[in-house]
C-alpha cells in the first residue's frame, strides 16, 4: 500500500491515480480491501465487493462516518450506480439513524437516502417518507428521499406522497418535490383530471428536473385513451403554444395520442379547438417534437378518413364562430387540404347554407389541382348549380377576346414568368474561368501586368453562383480559380506572381488606412504570399528596393482575422527587409483605428516581429497621450505578453497612487492595472493591490474590466495568499445573494458585466483550488473561517486536498519499482499474523470486521508495524484453513467466530452454514505447523478446550473459558496487538488485552486463558 499512499499525507489516503488500481487490488485481496477501508471506503465501489455481509457492513459504516466527519463528498456520479454493492441483511439498521436524525450532517443523510434508494430497502420506506413530508427537513433531503420512495415505496407509501404533488409548496423553487411526487402517484393514485388540475408553469423555466422529466417523459407514458379528453380539454385552456411555452413537448405528446384515437367520441372536436387555436396565428399543431411532428404529416397525408373527418370539424367549428377562414389556407400551418380532397368537397355542397356554402368553396378553390382535367370538368359542373362556387371560379371560366387588353396583359405576365424561370436555370459563364484565367496568363506573357490582378479577380469567379467571392482572401490557393487549375496552370501563375512583384512599380499607398481598397495593390500582396507558400526561396532573391516597395501594402492589407500562418510569416519578412516601411504603416494604421473605432484590429498579424525595436516602436505609440484607454490597454497586453520590462514600468507608473482625477488618465490608470493583473509579477500586483484599497471603486473598474475581457477566465500568476485574498474582497463586494439569476427567461441574454464579474470571482477561487498546494488548503480554510455561511466551502477544500495528492505523487523510477520487485525480506525480521474469520449465516452475527479493522490499525500506527505481515481469510472452510497455514506459514494464527466447547470450533460450509471442526482435527493440523507457528489466539466462546489440545504442540495459545461478548473480544484482540506492535512479549501482550477489556468496565478480563507448552 505504500505505493498508493504519500507519505507526506497526514490523512494517509489514497492518491487518486491509482483509486483503480486499488480497486482492483481489493477484489482480491481483502488484506488490501481493509486496508481501503480506513481510510478510502468510496474507492471500494469501484471493485467487485465481496458478498460477506460483515465486509459490506464494514464499508457502509466507514462511507457513512466518513461523510459524517466531512473526509467525503458525495462529487462522484458513477458511485450512485455502484451503492447496490452494499446490500446486505443488515442495512436498514445502519440506514435508518442518518435517515431519521436531522441533527447528522447533510451529506451524511444524503448518501444514506442514496443507498437505501439503489439498494431498494423498502424497510426504510416509512422513513423515507417521513422525511420527504417534513417541511422542517433541508428541501434537497426531501427531494432525495421523495425519489427515493418511487423506486423502493409500495403503492401505500407513494400514496403518502400525493400532498406533495398538489399543494402549493413555496419551498419547493425548482419543483423537485411536485415531480418526483407526480412520478410516485400517476396513475395509480391520481385521476387524469385531478393530474390536469394540479400542473402548473414550472417555476424555473430553464430547469431541468424532475417536474420537466415528468411532463415531457413520464405522464403521457401513462396517459390512456379514457384520459384523453381531459387532456385535450386542459390543453385548449392553456392557449397557443409556441417558443417559451413550458409544455410545448407534453402538448405535442396529448396530441399524437389523441390523433391516434381519433375517432373516440369528443376527441375530433377538441383536437380541432386545440389546432384552431394555433392556425389563427399561423403556427403549427406540432409544435417542437420534429418526430411526432413528422408522423403527424405523413399520417395526415396518408389517413384519408381521418383528415377529412378533421378538415369537417374545422369547417363546422368556424362556421359556428362566424370568423374568416384565412387561417384554414395559410401555407405557414400543417397543409390539411390535398388536392384529392376536391371532389368530396364538391359533394359537401348540396342542401346547405349560404356561409358554409362560403367556406367549402374558397377551400376548393384553394386545393384545386389546375393541371387535373378531372377535378376542372367536375368544378365547371358544379359551377352550373352553385353560384358561389362559380364566383370563386369565375376569374378561371370567364371568358375574353384574345385580342382584348386583358389578353395582352395576361401574355405579358405569363412572358415575364418564362423569363425569371429560364434565368434561375445558371446558364454556363462564357468564357468559362478557366479559360479566362489563361486568357489573362497569356496577356500576362506578352508584359501587360495589369493583368494580373484583373486574374487575381477571375480566380474568385465561383461558376456555380456566378459570383466574385472572397474579395479580402490575401492567399490565392484558397480560391476556386487555383483548386480548379491543372499543375501546368499554377506553374503559371507562380511565374506570373514573379513577374508582377519584380516588374509593377506603380503601387498606390492612399488608399492605406481609409476604408478603401486598390486592386493592383492587394494583388502584389496575393503575389507575395502565393510565394511564401510555394517557392520561399525565390523570396530570398529580393532586393531591399522590392521589399520596400511591398512592405505597406502587405501591412495594409485588408483586415481578415481567419489568415493563415503564411500571411504572419510574409508580415515578418516585410519587416526584416524593410522594417521602416513596415513600422510607419503599422504605426499609422494604429492612430486611424485608436480614432474611428476606439480599438486596434492590426496587431495580431504582427506575432513574428517582437523584437526590441518593434516593442520601443509600440511603446512610443502606447505613451502618445492621443491614444484612448481602451487602445492603450491593447498595445500594453502585447507589449507585456511579449515581456517589455519597459511597457511594465510604464504601467506601473499609470497606476500612481493617489490616482488620477481627470477622467482620461483614471481609465488609462484602470486599464494599465487590468493588464498588470493579466501579467503579474510580485511588484506589479502590489502597486494594483495598494491602489484597490485605497479606492474599492477603482478596484471594481478593474476587475470588471478583466471579466469582461477574460470572459472564459484567465490565469492569475499570484500566490495562494495573494488568490484568497482577492477572492475574499470579490465576494465581500459582489456577493453570492446578488448573483444575477437568468434561469426564468426565455430568450437567450447578453452576458452583462455583474455576470461576467460573478465568474471571475468564481474562476479566483478555482485557481486556488487546481494550485494543489498545502498553501491551498491553509487558505480555503481561512477563506471558511470568514464566510461560514458559504458551507460549500468545504467541498472545495476536499478538492483541493485531492488534487494536492494528485499533484504531489511522484512515480517511482525503474530503479526504485526493481528494488521493491526483488527485496527479500529476512524471515527472522518478519513476522505473519494469519486471521481466520468465520462468521455463519446460520448463527448469530458477529462484528468480525470490527475486531480486524482494530487489528490492522493497531498494528498500522504501531511502532514496530514495519515487522508484521498481516493475512487475512474470511468465511473459513476447513479446506480454507489448511491452505492459508500451508500458503503463507504464519507466526501467529488468530481465530475469531463462534466456539462450541467441547465439540470444536465453529466454521462454515459451501452455502455459508455452521460446521463444526473437531478439536481433534485442530490440534492435529496445528501439530502439522509446529516448526513455524509460534502462537495461536483463538477468540471465541469457550474455546479453552481447543486450547489445552494446541498447547501440546504450540509455545503460546490463547482461549476463553466462557462465553465471550463481542465489546470485550474486540477489547482484547486490540490491546493484544497494540502492546505486539510496541514490541511486548507474548506473555507481555496477553495482559495487555485483559487490561484493555478491564479498563471498559466489563466483566469479561478473566476469560482469555493463556497456555504455555511446558
Amino acid at each position: 500500500m505504500k505505493l498508493f499512499v504519500s507519505s507526506e499525507d497526514p490523512e494517509r489516503k489514497l492518491i487518486p491515480h491509482f483509486h483503480e488500481t486499488a480497486a482492483w487490488l481489493a477484489s482480491m485481496r481483502t488484506d488490501v480491501l481493509h486496508e481501503i477501508l480506513k481510510t478510502d471506503p468510496d474507492v471500494l465501489l469501484q471493485s467487485d465487493i465481496p458478498t460477506d455481509t460483515d465486509i459490506r457492513a464494514a464499508i457502509v459504516d466507514n462511507l457513512l462516518k466518513n461523510y459524517e466527519q466531512g473526509k467525503l463528498f458525495d462529487s462522484n456520479r458513477d458511485n450512485y450506480f455502484r451503492y447496490n454493492k452494499l446490500k446486505h441483511s443488515g442495512l436498514a439498521v445502519q440506514l435508518r439513524p442518518y435517515i431519521q436524525d436531522s441533527s447528522k450532517p447533510f451529506y451524511a443523510r444524503n448518501v444514506a437516502i442514496k443507498i437505501a434508494e439503489y439498494c431498494e430497502v423498502d424497510e426504510l420506506q416509512e422513513e423515507l417518507v417521513n422525511l420527504a413530508l417534513d417541511s422542517s427537513q433541508s428541501i434537497h433531503l426531501r427531494v432525495r428521499a421523495a425519489k427515493a420512495v418511487c423506486t423502493v415505496g409500495n403503492a401505500s407509501a407513494r400514496l403518502q406522497l400525493k400532498p406533495l404533488a398538489i399543494d402549493q409548496l413555496p419551498e419547493d423553487e425548482n419543483d423537485q418535490l411536485k415531480g418526483y411526487a407526480l412520478r410516485a402517484i400517476w396513475s395509480e393514485h391520481l385521476t387524469a383530471e385531478e393530474l390536469f388540475n394540479v400542473l402548473t408553469r414550472p417555476k424555473k423555466r430553464n430547469y431541468t428536473g424532475s417536474y420537466r422529466v415528468f411532463l415531457d417523459y413520464e405522464l403521457a407514458e401513462k396517459l390512456q385513451s379514457t384520459d384523453l379528453l381531459a387532456a385535450l380539454k386542459w390543453l385548449e385552456k392553456q392557449g397557443l403554444r409556441c417558443f417559451g411555452y413550458p409544455f410545448e413537448r407534453l402538448g405535442d405528446t396529448i396530441l399524437l395520442k389523441a390523433w391516434e384515437h381519433f375517432n373516440l367520441p369528443g376527441i375530433a372536436e377538441y383536437f380541432v379547438k386545440v389546432s384552431l387555436i394555433q392556425w389563427r396565428e399561423h403556427q403549427e399543431i406540432i409544435t417542437e417534437d420534429s418526430e411526432i411532428k413528422k408522423y403527424f404529416n405523413f399520417s395526415l397525408i396518408n389517413e384519408v378518413n381521418k383528415r377529412r373527418k378533421f378538415i369537417n370539424q374545422a369547417v363546422m367549428q368556424v362556421l359556428a364562430s362566424r370568423e374568416d377562414i384565412y387561417f384554414l389556407l395559410s401555407e405557414l400551418t400543417e397543409n390539411i387540404l390535398q388536392s384529392e380532397d376536391v371532389i368530396w368537397m364538391l359533394g359537401k355542397l348540396r342542401n346547405i347554407d349560404f356561409q358554409e356554402e362560403l367556406i367549402w368553396s374558397r377551400l376548393i378553390q384553394w386545393a384545386f389541382n389546375r393541371k387535373d382535367v378531372k377535378q376542372i370538368d367536375a368544378i365547371l359542373t358544379t359551377t352550373y348549380t352553385s353560384n358561389i362556387l362559380r364566383d370563386e371560379f369565375a376569374s378561371f371560366f370567364t371568358t375574353f377576346d384574345l385580342n382584348s387588353e386583358q389578353a395582352e396583359m395576361l401574355k405579358a405576365e405569363y412572358q415575364r414568368i418564362q423569363e425569371r424561370a429560364e434565368a434561375r436555370q445558371n446558364p454556363p459563364i462564357s468564357p468559362p474561368p478557366k479559360e479566362r484565367i489563361i486568357l489573362l496568363l497569356n496577356q500576362l506573357d506578352l508584359d501587360n501586368l495589369s493583368a494580373w490582378w484583373q486574374l487575381n479577380r477571375e480566380m474568385a469567379l465561383n461558376s456555380n453562383t456566378r459570383l466574385y467571392v472572397h474579395e479580402f482572401e490575401s492567399d490565392l490557393t484558397k480560391l476556386p480559380g487555383w483548386e480548379e487549375a491543372d499543375v501546368k496552370t499554377r506553374a503559371r501563375i507562380i511565374k506570373g506572381a514573379k513577374k508582377y512583384i519584380k516588374e509593377y512599380k506603380q503601387v498606390a499607398y492612399d488608399w492605406i488606412g481609409t476604408n478603401t481598397f486598390d486592386r493592383p495593390a492587394l494583388a502584389g500582396c496575393r503575389a507575395l504570399q502565393l510565394l511564401v507558400k510555394e517557392t520561399p526561396e525565390f523570396l530570398e532573391t529580393l532586393s531591399s528596393e522590392v521589399w520596400q516597395r511591398w512592405a505597406s501594402v502587405i501591412v495594409g492589407f485588408p483586415d481578415n482575422p481567419q489568415r493563415a500562418e503564411h500571411y504572419t510569416e510574409l508580415v515578418k519578412l516585410a519587416y526584416i527587409n524593410a522594417p521602416t516601411e513596415t513600422l510607419n504603416t503599422l504605426i499609422s494604421i494604429i492612430d486611424q483605428e485608436n480614432e474611428e473605432h476606439d480599438y486596434i484590429f492590426i496587431l495580431y498579424q504582427f506575432d513574428k516581429c517582437w523584437d526590441e525595436r518593434f516593442k520601443a516602436a509600440v511603446l512610443d505609440k502606447a505613451k502618445d497621450a492621443a491614444i484612448k484607454p481602451k487602445c492603450l490597454s491593447q498595445l500594453l497586453e502585447e507589449l507585456l505578453k511579449h515581456e517589455s520590462n519597459e511597457a511594465r514600468n510604464f504601467a506601473q507608473c499609470l497606476v500612481s497612487i493617489p490616482l488620477p482625477l481627470e477622467e482620461e488618465a483614471y481609465q488609462k490608470a484602470v486599464f494599465a492595472a487590468k493588464e498588470l493583473v493579466g501579467c503579474a509579477e510580485p511588484i506589479s500586483w502590489e502597486i494594483v493591490w495598494s491602489a484597490i484599497q485605497q479606492d474599492k471603486n477603482f478596484g471594481r473598474e478593474v476587475f470588471e474590466a478583466i471579466a469582461n475581457r477574460y470572459s472564459h477566465g484567465v490565469y492569475l500568476p499570484i500566490t495562494e495568499k495573494q488568490l484568497a485574498d482577492l477572492y475574499i474582497w470579490l465576494v465581500q463586494e459582489y456577493p453570492y445573494a446578488e448573483d444575477p439569476d437568468h434561469s426564468n427567461e426565455v430568450l437567450a441574454h447578453l452576458v452583462g458585466v455583474r455576470e461576467s464579474i460573478t465568474g471571475f470571482r468564481d474562476n479566483v477561487l478555482t485557481q486556488l483550488r487546481e494550485t494543489g498546494t498545502s498553501q491551498a488548503c491553509t487558505e480555503i480554510e481561512r477563506i471558511s473561517e470568514q464566510f461560514p455561511e458559504l458551507t460549500w466551502l468545504t467541498r472545495t477544500l476536499h478538492k483541493t486536498k485531492e488534487v494536492m495528492r494528485r499533484k504531489n505523487w511522484q512515480p517511482l523510477q525503474p530503479e526504485q519499482i526493481l528494488q521493491i520487485v526483488t527485496r527479500k525480506e529476512e524471515p527472522s525480521s518478519l513476522k505473519t499474523i494469519l486471521i481466520l474469520a468465520a462468521n455463519p449465516k446460520n448463527l448469530t452475527p458477529l462484528r468480525l470486521s470490527e475486531e480486524v479493522r482494530e487489528i490492522d490499525e493497531a498494528l498500522h500506527r504501531s511502532q514496530k508495524h514495519g515487522q508484521f505481515r498481516l493475512k487475512q481469510k474470511w468465511a473459513v472452510r476447513a479446506i480454507d484453513v489448511r491452505r492459508a497455514l500451508l500458503d503463507h506459514e504464519p507466526q501467529i494464527v488468530h481465530f475469531c467466530g463462534h466456539g462450541s466447547g467441547n465439540e470444536g470450533l465453529v466454521l462454515e460450509d459451501e452455502n455459508g452454514q455452521s460446521k463444526i471442526l473437531s478439536t481433534e482435527a485442530l490440534a492435529n493440523t496445528f501439530e502439522l505447523c509446529a516448526e513455524h507457528v509460534e502462537c495461536v489466539l483463538l477468540n471465541a466462546c469457550y474455546s479453552e478446550v481447543q486450547a489445552e489440545a494446541i498447547i501440546k504442540y504450540i509455545d503460546y495459545v490463547i482461549g476463553m473459558s466462557d462465553a465471550i461478548e463481542d465489546t470485550a473480544a474486540i477489547n482484547f484482540a486490540t490491546g493484544f496487538y497494540d502492546a505486539l506492535g510496541a514490541g511486548k512479549s507474548l506473555d507481555n501482550a496477553y495482559k495487555w488485552g485483559c487490561n484493555a477489556i478491564q479498563s471498559e468496565n466489563l466483566p469479561d478480563h478473566l476469560k482469555p486463558k493463556l497456555k504455555k507448552k511446558k
